[in-house]
Order: C-alpha cells, then sequence, then structure tokens
C-alpha cells in the first residue's frame, strides 16, 4: 500500500470517529434538552419541581413519554401520569400539589401563573402562592388554601379545609365541598364537608399540615377518625380469615361425612357460618347404624 493511500485511509479512519462522536453528543444533547438538564430557572422566579415520588410516575413532554424522576422541573405543556399504588409532590414557592394513585394532570402556565388541570384522579394542594386548577373545565381560583380534591371521570369533589376557593359564582369556605356535576347530572353546588369523606390518602396529608395552616377538622378529629378505620379494617381482616377457617372446618366435614357414609362424629351435625344465616347441615354419628352398614 502507498504511502498516499495509507493517509488516506488515516483521514477516512478520523473522519469517521469524528463523525460518531458528533452524533453521540448530539444524542446527549436532545435527551438533556427533552429531559431539562440543562434549563434555566424562569424569569419571574417560578418553578414547579417533583420533590418526591412514591412508587412509579411518567411525564409526557413533547410527544414523547418517560419515567417521571425526583428533581424535575416542569415545563408548560408536561401531562404526569401517577401509576397504582403510587404518589408525587409537586413544589413551588412555600406551596405543594400532591397527586394520589391513578391520577393525570397537565401543567401549563398562563400569563406566569401555574395551571394544574386534572382530568382524573386526587390530589392534595396546599396552596400559598397564587395557583389556578381546573377539573373537567371548571376553573378553581384559591386563596391561601388548602383542599383535597377527587375527581372521578365526569365529576369532581372539591373539600376546602383551609382558606377559600372560587368556581365561577360558586363560593366555598373552610368546612365546605364543591361538587361539581353536569347540568345533566344536577349541576354543581356548594355542600357541607364531612370529616368521614376523606380518604385515606387525603387524611395522611392533613395531618402534616393542620397544625400549622389551622384547617377545620381538629387533629383530635383526624386522629380518632383514622384510629376507627384502622379498627374497621382490622376487624374486616379478621372476619376474613374466620370464614376462611370455617370454609376450611366445612369442606373437612363434608370429606369425613363422605368417608363414613354420610355420618360423622356426634356433636359435629351443623356448623353455622358466623355472620351469615348460612349453614352446613350433617347427620349425626349413630353408633348402631354405623355397624349395621357393616
Amino acid at each position: 500500500m502507498s504511502t498516499k493511500a495509507a493517509k488516506k485511509n488515516t483521514l477516512m479512519n478520523v473522519l469517521m470517529v469524528v463523525a460518531i462522536v458528533l452524533i453521540a453528543a448530539a444524542g446527549v444533547l436532545t435527551v438533556g434538552k427533552l429531559r431539562g438538564w440543562f434549563d434555566k430557572p424562569e424569569e419571574d422566579g417560578l418553578r414547579v419541581e417533583v420533590t418526591d415520588k412514591l412508587g412509579s410516575a411518567n411525564i409526557y413532554r413533547e410527544g414523547i413519554a418517560y419515567a417521571l424522576p425526583v428533581g424535575t422541573a416542569l415545563r408548560s405543556g408536561d401531562e404526569l401520569e401517577v401509576l397504582g399504588r403510587s404518589s408525587l409532590t409537586l413544589a413551588f414557592g412555600e406551596s405543594t400539589l400532591q397527586l394520589g394513585e391513578d391520577t393525570r394532570l397537565r401543567f401549563t402556565l398562563e400569563d406566569g401563573q401555574p395551571l394544574f388541570a386534572a382530568e382524573n384522579g386526587t390530589f392534595f394542594a396546599d396552596l400559598r402562592e397564587s395557583a389556578e386548577l381546573d377539573v373537567h373545565g371548571n376553573r378553581l381560583n384559591t386563596e391561601d388554601a388548602v383542599l383535597t380534591a377527587a375527581v372521578p371521570y365526569g365529576s369532581a369533589s372539591v373539600g376546602v379545609l383551609s382558606g377559600k376557593v372560587v368556581c365561577g359564582t360558586l363560593e366555598a369556605g373552610a368546612g365546605k365541598t364543591l361538587s361539581l356535576l353536569s347540568e345533566e347530572a344536577g349541576g354543581s353546588e356548594v355542600v357541607p364537608l364531612s370529616l368521614s369523606s376523606l380518604d385515606s390518602f387525603a387524611l395522611e396529608r392533613l395531618s402534616a399540615v393542620e397544625a400549622e395552616r389551622g384547617c377545620v377538622f381538629t387533629p383530635e378529629d383526624v386522629a380518632a377518625l383514622k384510629a376507627q378505620r384502622e379498627q374497621e379494617a382490622q376487624a374486616a381482616l379478621e372476619a376474613r380469615l374466620l370464614e376462611g377457617e370455617e370454609e376450611a372446618r366445612i369442606a373437612e366435614l363434608r370429606e369425613k361425612a363422605a368417608e363414613n357414609g354420610g355420618t360423622v362424629e356426634a356433636g359435629e351435625a351443623s356448623l353455622v357460618r358466623r355472620g351469615t344465616a348460612e349453614s352446613v347441615y350433617l347427620p349425626r354419628y349413630d353408633p348402631e347404624q354405623h355397624g349395621k352398614s357393616h
């Protein structure tokens, strides 16, 4: 091989390496731009950031979906999805918005103000900065409010624990619930908020802010309801375990009756499942009749 040809091959190899490096760098820059690695704080200082995540959550940004990591700064147009048995916390300024499982939410900026639009799911908000919420097209304006919301498809229930929430001509203060329904379903209204209507997701988060924020329910009220629900859950678990034991006992007696030609030992003639009217009858053991059969 001539010196000229060798130099040409070397040059081609160098150019190929440079091209590979440039392609890799372009890929890194593209991913970094998409994921916000090079983002700078907004000019007005607003930064909505993912500060905590339990379980799994995804983000949809510029048509691409990927797992949402803690520390992500949201951009206008981002859509978030919290999966089952998971939760997510967003923070901006001194405010927090906590999303429960199976929740979908879209974040946008309108005139520098954050707008959180929930399609479905649950969330708990401690809003100390000005922010707007949107549930199924209903705009909610908040004033230093603590609230909890359940947003199933086609309806929504927003419980105000502190402060005030305004939706059109409706205004709900602490201790009230905004029930948002379509006109066909009866329309929207303001009704009293019941502590028992709060789910475990809301109760846990209310416990963390109630003392500082002066919520409508006292810490004693919340603790009592949590204790009651724990007792009910324990009782339900024990009932299920007992039912399983009794079903196993019934199967055992039936098997014994089949082996003894339809008879069982005295005292095992019937077994009543607790909590129901159901009973299983098995004939008493008759020694004489049992002896004749053999």
